[in-house]
């Protein structure tokens, strides 16, 4: 389970890797809606977070690089899961960012594509042209003011007019773009391949501010207060580190005999918790990042979310059975586990 286990209201959303997208009662466990994406063609996963309006849930699927895959864009009915439209992609991994009544989202393509969020039709795409030979992951399109950023397979960070898709600015880091992109206020935060963070001013494109750190960047970068929090992977060790939010120093750093596999720290009662492959869950104070407990999980942790800063946390596992000390409930999807936990004592 890749994409990140969301509360909206009453109900948690949650993507499996087996095909089926649900919506879970918080308090129960119990399903209120699913819906399988088989029966839409070759397409199995959920990688991307889902955005929720008013009235609709928008998910985007895939099936990984494969030659045959295809993808949607899905909107849901919020409060039944029937679909209120969906479009066709090569495979859309990411997240679903919205600017008034346009929804954006990417492919493993290099395909950006502008949609109308009242039909799903098409109002713009562009394409950056590129392979994707490793199948990487594409970096989801973030939002700032009336423009669009998308950081290409390419190593190109592109700024577009959110309305009419007209290209504002390109800048080509010569570099591959590893984590995914983050804003605050008029900047945007990336990593990159060649172990570097940077700051780019969205107005224009020109870097701010570039930092060296111990290893590649990954996942999301985690935006606190004034601060950064990022994971970090040297092919063998994992690395937690803060940054302030100018990029002039890192505050702190935890390195891990092994790297984390959830995507990105989660901000939960002023720690920051991760987990990695061996089920091993950690929570880290947020302030100076020492550890505060851990605890042994079975599987390969992907995605933690919780429900506000003190609410459930919920853990979603790649494969196996999940144990905790203390949960309220474990929903098996096919393989993907999820556990929900209120207040949590480490075993």
């Amino acid at each position: 389970m890749f994409s990140t286990p969301t509360v909206a209201g009453e109900v948690v959303l949650i993507g499996s890797c087996a095909g089926t997208f649900y919506a879970f009662d918080k308090r129960t466990g119990q399903a209120r809606w699913s819906y399988n994406i088989h029966q839409d063609g070759n397409q199995t996963s959920f990688h991307g977070n889902p955005l929720i309006t008013e009235q609709l849930i928008l998910i985007g699927t895939d099936k990984s690089c494969a030659s045959d895959g295809i993808g949607h864009i899905y909107a849901f009915n919020k409060g039944t899961g029937a679909v209120r439209w969906k479009y066709r992609t090569s495979g859309t991994p990411t997240d679903i960012a919205l600017l008034r009544s346009t929804v954006y989202a990417a492919s493993f393509r290099g395909e950006l594509v502008a949609l109308d969020i009242a039909d799903g039709h098409l109002l713009w795409n562009f394409s950056t042209g590129s392979l994707n030979p490793n199948c990487q992951m594409p970096s989801s399109p973030v939002i700032v003011g009336d423009r669009v950023f998308y950081a290409g397979l390419d190593g190109v960070l592109y700024s577009f007019d959110g309305v009419s898709g007209k290209l504002r600015w390109k800048h080509d880091l010569g570099r591959r773009i590893t984590t995914k992109l983050s804003v605050v206020e008029n900047s945007l935060y990336l990593g990159t391949s060649a172990s570097r963070l940077l700051r780019i001013s969205a107005e224009d494109g020109q870097i701010q501010s570039e930092f060296s750190v111990p290893a590649i960047p990954e996942g999301r970068i985690l935006v606190g207060d004034s601060v950064l929090y990022v994971l970090l992977e040297d092919g063998h060790a994992g690395y937690f580190i803060s940054t302030d939010i100018n990029l002039s120093h890192i505050l702190w750093t935890q390195k891990a005999e092994r790297e984390w596999s959830s995507e990105w720290p989660r901000l939960w009662n002023r720690m920051l918790l991760v987990g990695n492959c061996r089920g091993e869950f950690t929570a880290f104070r947020s302030s100076d990042g020492a550890p505060q407990w851990s605890d042994k999980l079975k599987g390969c942790i992907r995605s933690i979310g919780t429900d506000g800063d003190a609410g459930d946390i919920f853990i979603g596992v790649q494969e196996g059975t999940v144990r905790t000390p203390h949960p309220r409930y474990t929903i098996n999807l096919k393989g993907n586990k999820l556990t929900s936990l209120r207040d949590w004592t480490p075993g």
